[in-house]
């Protein structure tokens, strides 16, 4: 094999035999070097998938690459005129280039793998800030509208487990079970909601939310969509208002711009539905911890920067790696094809006992250009 591959690589060099198939009655699968052409297909697969990750990170590494001075574009050789140009490399020194390719494509492939998740994770982290801050502000500029939204549910009869509470009621409830001027009931509000609570109605207020609020992040295409199909499937018990974010968010592997919104409802059946709606129309439902909101903003801004610290070390890790791959990337693209150019040809020969037997046509002002290149 190794003798009658440099033979085949040295003819195809000079660019001047034309071999004539004498397994035509074989299928393509029946031909002797199959396994040797798929597994140069698997090499080239590798080299390709880095030749798209490299093209995804080219603007970030354009600046440290070889550009042509007319239009800046970054230089490639040709590729026929690289795979005609290349010397006779033995069969070992291309098994060891197939390895140092599968090692180069596995770090490739774990650095961008990595870098996607992380830059969805951050994404999620931003898109969750966004949509506390807003309904959380949404929520202080209106105060008590979890329990209007409760009161004006009560005059619907629905047949759904409802928080059948308005604010008079609470309150004279309050008042039979606690004493406000023994400070007992600020105690047990204390007790409920883990924090010093100054007034009472606050824990009240954070009670109704729980109960009644859904809060997330859809894309802005869909948020009339997403409100006209609540209203038909809640039958209008509901309120619902959408903020707009000002910063455009991930959605898959595209920038879209995204609203937050806020939905008031009431009963778990109904809480399920809206739920079930959001994910459908691929919105995101966000708890809305309104306990301690600033605390939670917080966590959630140390996190952002871990996690963009991480993606920035990561980034520059694979950007780092590119640049070792992308200038090996078209040498590697022309030995690769070369090899299954040097295997299809070597299909084309008959197998006997003593060796291959090869039959082509060859100019005849050529002979003795061919016969001192295999000497």
């Amino acid at each position: 094999l190794e003798i009658s591959r440099e033979v085949v690589c040295i003819l195809g060099n000079l660019g001047n035999v034309m071999f004539r198939d004498l397994n035509s009655g074989l299928t393509t699968f029946q031909r002797g070097y199959i396994k040797q052409i798929r597994k140069f297909d698997d090499v080239e697969r590798l080299v390709q998938y880095m030749q798209t990750v490299a093209q995804k990170h080219s603007k970030a590494t354009w600046k440290y690459t070889l550009h042509s001075m007319e239009d800046n574009a970054t230089q490639h050789p040709n590729l026929t005129q690289l795979v005609s140009s290349l010397q006779t490399h033995s069969l070992d020194s291309i098994n060891d280039l197939s390895e140092e390719i599968t090692e180069f494509e596995a770090r490739v492939k774990r650095l961008d793998d990595s870098l996607v998740n992380l830059k969805h994770r951050l994404n999620s982290l931003i898109e969750h800030r966004h949509v506390l801050f807003e309904c959380g502000r949404f929520l202080e500029v209106n105060p008590g509208i979890a329990g209007r939204v409760s009161r004006s549910h009560l005059e619907e009869e629905m047949a759904v487990d409802d928080f059948r509470l308005t604010d008079d009621e609470v309150s004279e409830s309050l008042s039979d079970a606690f004493s406000f001027d023994d400070g007992e009931t600020t105690t047990a509000l204390q007790q409920h909601s883990g924090r010093p609570v100054d007034n009472p109605a606050i824990v009240l207020e954070e009670g109704y939310r729980d109960r009644f609020v859904i809060t997330g992040s859809i894309s802005r295409s869909k948020i009339e969509t997403l409100n006209k199909i609540l209203w038909r499937i809640l039958r209008g018990n509901l309120f619902f208002h959408h903020i707009p974010i000002e910063e455009p968010l991930m959605e898959g592997d595209e920038t879209v711009d995204k609203d937050c919104f806020i939905v008031f409802t009431h009963g778990e059946v109904l809480m399920k539905r809206v739920k079930r709606v959001v994910d459908s129309l691929n919105g995101k439902v966000f708890p809305l911890a309104s306990n301690e909101g600033i605390n939670n903003i917080q966590n959630l801004n140390e996190q952002i920067s871990d996690l963009q610290q991480i993606c920035q070390a990561t980034e520059q890790t694979l950007h780092t790696e590119l640049l070792i791959v992308s200038d090996q990337l078209q040498t590697w693209t022309a030995m690769v094809r070369r090899e299954k150019y040097i295997y299809a040809t070597l299909n084309l020969f008959r197998q006997e006992s003593q060796g291959l037997v090869a039959e082509g046509w060859v100019p005849s002002s050529e002979l003795i250009t061919i016969s001192n290149a295999l000497k």
